[in-house]
């Protein structure tokens, strides 16, 4: 799972596997262990070798564990070294679909708000035209009135 990005990094950087464990304090055997996933990483080395690398922890993972899509194209964005960025843009990508969909319904929710408008000023212009007659609760009549005063002001 890491052991692919340390070796990535180290040849990257120009650093043979005996300066690496030299830094780590472990011998050239084990820096291949790591890097041929054949050993576990403790945080702390894990860290260690990020720190010189001049890299995230996060970059030292491989991208497959980072929850993304793997077939996004990166291709618009220029070279990404960095596992940590192309993670960001992926979620600025999920963030911009949700915002898309939050577009829609809004538009969709005045749409309907504006169709339920029309048909309560139908529904006031029916009771001002006596069309329409509602009975008052009280049991005195002008029901419709009373209701019709209080959306006309």
């Amino acid at each position: 799972m890491i052991g692919s990005r340390v070796k990535h990094f180290r040849e990257l950087n120009n650093i043979s596997r005996e300066w690496l464990g030299a830094q780590l304090g472990i011998d050239a055997t084990q820096v291949g262990r790591i890097e041929n996933n054949q050993c576990e990483v403790s945080v702390q080395r894990l860290h260690k070798i990020a720190q010189l690398f001049k890299v995230s922890v996060i970059d030292m993972i491989e991208e497959k564990y980072l929850l993304t899509n793997n077939e996004k194209d990166y291709r618009p964005y220029g070279p990404i070294e960095s596992s940590y960025i192309r993670y960001v843009l992926y979620q600025n990508e999920m963030l911009r679909g949700e915002y898309i969909d939050l577009i829609k319904e809004h538009s969709k929710t005045l749409n309907t708000l504006g169709d339920l408008q029309k048909q309560f000023k139908r529904l006031l212009d029916a009771i001002e035209k006596g069309k329409l007659v509602i009975p008052s609760h009280a049991g005195g009549g002008g029901g419709g009135k009373k209701i019709l005063n209080k959306f006309k002001g």
